[in-house]
């Protein structure tokens, strides 16, 4: 049962349902035959039904979860999410807590269920006044931005019979960027393993950006990673000195919004991310053009791109796009030009179209 004016909710665990039914028995033999020691027993459970709740309820009141990290990720691969938890008492601790994390408010029931919840992560104990961050695994987000999440703070303190909860909602900055296809990785690794993608001559150190799973470990900093969690590391970024290794990727948005379905729609977007990840691993720098000039440059940038945009739905809608990289700043002959299916490869003027299987 949840009381959503003091974002509170109370359900019967099993444990609690079995012994509640069994205070409720001995009460019924108590009556009919008058012996006192049932009675004693009667009463002490439940009174522990009583404490229960109470001590339930300060717990979940002085729980809160304050912030959420920031996460890049691919689209429906596992990541961690961080969680900032508090225990705002000065003097109760916290024992026994459980955190889920949702993308749509839960059902609550009377009796307790377990969440199908994107990710679980739960602590022994948490002392006064004292603060932590706990990790989330997530199974995975389909692509998108998502600016808001759902959390349920679950804790059955101090007996286990009944199951006190409370739902937050958490402003996030996380991005998910489309899904890498294997297939494709693959046949545009062997189409261009002899032009596009022969190592460059020079290049150089550019900096840092956010560590995808998708990476691998080769380009992770370990001196800036080490000891810290998955969501903390960063890989390191390479640019290539000669004009002519820079590359324009174009993803016309009036190309995108033509798509005759949803699974298409979002399958040329994979096509484009998993294209950025070749180019990426044989350390090739490239902008994100989206018809109307470079939007972005780089892995990085460019996947928070790839997951700004729309779902197919609202597709028709503007684009919330505003920032461009100056064509000062572009200088090179090579371009890749998104098709319906496949891409067009253009270098010096000749056109090159390759057509995806997948």
């Amino acid at each position: 049962m949840y009381y959503p004016r003091v974002n509170r909710g109370i359900s019967f665990t099993k444990p609690g349902i079995y012994s509640f039914c069994l205070i409720l028995m001995i009460g019924l033999i108590a009556i009919s035959t008058g012996i006192n020691a049932l009675y004693v027993f009667l009463s002490a459970g439940l009174g522990g039904f009583i404490v229960s709740g109470l001590l339930s309820e300060l717990a979940i009141k002085s729980f809160c979860v304050e912030t959420v990290s920031g996460v890049l990720a691919d689209a429906h691969a596992p990541f961690d999410l961080g969680l900032r938890v508090k225990n705002s008492s000065g003097w109760f601790s916290i024992f026994q807590m459980r955190s889920y994390v949702f993308l749509a408010e839960p059902r609550f029931q009377l009796i307790a269920k377990p969440f199908a919840a994107e990710g679980v992560t739960s602590f022994a104990a948490l002392g006064p006044r004292l603060n932590q961050t706990v990790f989330v695994t997530i199974n995975g987000f389909p692509r998108g931005a998502y600016n808001q999440l759902k959390t349920v703070q679950v804790t059955t303190f101090p007996f286990g019979i009944l199951e006190k909860f409370k739902l937050d909602r958490l402003e996030s900055e996380i991005f998910v960027a489309p899904a890498i296809n294997p297939d494709i990785s693959m046949a545009l690794k062997a189409y261009l393993k002899n032009s596009w993608l022969r190592p460059s001559e020079d290049q150089d150190f550019y900096g840092h950006r956010r560590y995808l799973a998708s990476d691998g470990v080769k380009p992770i900093d370990w001196k800036r990673s080490a000891g810290k969690p998955p969501t903390k590391w960063v890989s390191r970024q390479f640019r290539a000195q000669a004009d002519n290794e820079l590359i324009t990727i174009k993803a016309d948005w009036a190309t995108l919004t033509t798509s005759p379905s949803q699974p298409h729609y979002e399958a040329m977007l994979e096509r484009v991310r998993t294209l950025m990840k070749v180019l990426d691993e044989s350390g090739k720098d490239y902008f994100l053009d989206l018809g109307f000039g470079a939007v972005a440059r780089g892995s990085s940038q460019c996947c928070l791109i790839l997951a700004k945009l729309p779902i197919y739905a609202n597709r028709k809608n503007n684009l919330d796009i505003t920032s461009k990289i100056p064509t000062s700043e572009i200088h090179h002959s090579q371009k890749v030009e998104l098709t319906p299916d496949g891409f067009d490869f253009i270098t010096s003027g000749e056109r090159q179209s390759w057509v995806s299987a997948a």
